[in-house]
């Protein structure tokens, strides 16, 4: 035939093997372009010579059906021929001669063995995720490039309580909370549109007729090309969870009421507090103006005087908002202002007030306001220069270490040769040096050549140490 080099070429490049057996399933005729067969090894033997039993008797009977019938035949044989396992596509046709009578088969065979393997991994990989997505306590769910559900983990379908025929495809969308249907939708098909992952909490219908949050999560697989072949997706019950997050709201809303009621209280007490040591103090002073012993009215003067000092230390002090901090720069400047104002006569006298911002606790920030007004009063009463303008500086600095220093001085005479604070017998020294104690601070005289002047040193705070502050 002419167009038999052609047939042969065309083989030639397919992975196709040719042979003819006769009617005792000889073989006769072998064609493999692969070369995986040669002809000798084939050639005159059957295959109950060649193949394994169970195989060659499989093909025996096929061929012995064709052989009898004259009708063609196709199989799938998984055999190993030669000691080689294989899966063939295997095609049997009668051959007959020119009066028609069959004298043997002829037959085609195609090497489907990587085929094969790839579809056993395909199911493999397919009942590994199908036996995960059942393991997982997540519902597990997949759904097509065009957002179409296709399968649904047995876990969401016995949640739901729907049959996967009204839940495939968007029979979805029906178990979703009503006030959520819409948002839900238009996210799910905007997803699917860009391709972005999809993720979304909402409500949705539990068998029981329940409603309860979900939080459902999907991301685009893609093939070689980046496009979208699928979607993977889970869902989670998340009720406990906006349950706990509700309770933690309402915890909090209720915590905030409690401070609002509890400043509030703090400031009544705190205003009570300053009308009850202004009541002190203007009793005081009336006692002292009905007594004639002059050491008496004095005394009473002075313990009116101390009053006055706590009371403007307390008024200051809760001014701020926060009820255990004081921005201490601040209260500071406040407390010396209202000094210079109440005890200045014409401008005589000024306070200057250099302080570095801190924040320190209540409990230290009232020792040192008592401490300061002490201090600067008896500035303005002992430290007035000879020209009858003077000048009374408060400095608070705070050290890389977290230690504090507070100074305060003056341009005045200065204080007597000699001048010890712990030995002196006037009562506002004796004040100072005992609220520095309570501070565990250090009190010294400071040497300035002019005027007096005075440092107490104060640790840093014990709470700041604990918590490893500089």
């Amino acid at each position: 035939m002419d167009d038999e080099p052609d047939f042969r070429a065309a083989l030639a490049h397919a992975p196709v093997l040719v042979w003819h057996q006769d009617r005792d399933l000889r073989y006769t005729h072998l064609y493999d372009p692969r070369g995986a067969f040669r002809a000798e090894e084939i050639l005159g033997k059957q295959d109950r010579d060649l193949a394994d039993p169970a195989s060659a008797a499989r093909l025996e009977a096929v061929k012995r059906r064709v052989l009898e019938t004259g009708q063609s035949a196709r199989e799938e044989v998984p055999l190993e021929f030669l000691g080689r396992p294989e899966v063939l596509d295997l095609y049997f046709e009668p051959l007959r001669d020119e009066a028609g009578t069959i004298v043997g088969i002829a037959g085609t065979a195609v090497d489907i063995t990587d085929r094969k393997n790839a579809e056993a991994a395909l199911r493999q990989s397919e009942e590994h995720f199908r036996t995960l997505a059942e393991a997982i306590p997540n519902f597990v769910w997949v759904a097509s490039a065009d957002g179409g559900i296709e399968h649904l983990s047995p876990q969401f379908l016995e949640y739901i309580g729907m049959g996967p025929e009204t839940f495939l495809g968007s029979g979805w969308i029906n178990a979703i909370h009503p006030d959520d249907v819409e948002r839900s939708a238009a996210e799910w098909a905007s997803c699917v549109a860009t391709g972005r992952t999809y993720e979304i909490e909402h409500r949705a219908r539990r068998r029981d007729g329940q409603y309860r949050w979900l939080l459902s999560r999907a991301v685009p697989i893609r093939d070689a090309q980046g496009h979208v072949s699928k979607w993977i997706g889970s869902t989670t019950d998340i009720e406990a969870q906006k349950r706990a997050e509700a309770a933690l709201a309402a915890a909090l809303e209720m915590q905030l009421v409690l401070l609002e009621q509890k400043e509030l209280l703090f400031r009544e007490i705190d205003h009570r507090v300053y009308n009850s040591l202004t009541l002190i103090q203007s009793l005081l002073r009336v006692h002292g103006s009905a007594v004639s012993d002059s050491a008496a009215r004095e005394a009473l003067a002075d313990a009116a005087s101390r009053v006055q000092t706590v009371a403007r230390v307390h008024e200051h002090l809760y001014r701020h908002q926060a009820l255990d901090r004081v921005a201490f720069a601040e209260y500071l400047q406040g407390l010396c202002a209202d000094l210079e104002h109440s005890l200045a006569e014409g401008g005589s006298t000024t306070v200057e007030v250099e302080a570095m911002p801190a924040e320190i606790a209540v409990e230290e920030a009232t020792p040192l306001g008592l401490i300061v007004t002490e201090l600067v009063c008896n500035a303005f009463k002992y430290g007035q220069s000879p020209d009858g303008r003077s000048t009374v500086r408060v400095a608070f600095r705070v050290a890389p270490d977290g230690g504090r220093q507070l100074t305060v001085t003056d341009n005045g005479p200065g204080l007597p040769d000699g001048f010890v604070p712990r030995t002196s017998q006037g009562l506002g020294m004796r004040v100072v040096t005992t609220l520095v104690d309570q501070l565990k601070g250090r009190l010294e005289v400071l040497h300035t050549g002019r005027g007096a002047g005075f440092s107490i040193e104060l640790p840093r705070p014990a709470k700041d140490r604990a918590r490893g502050k500089v």
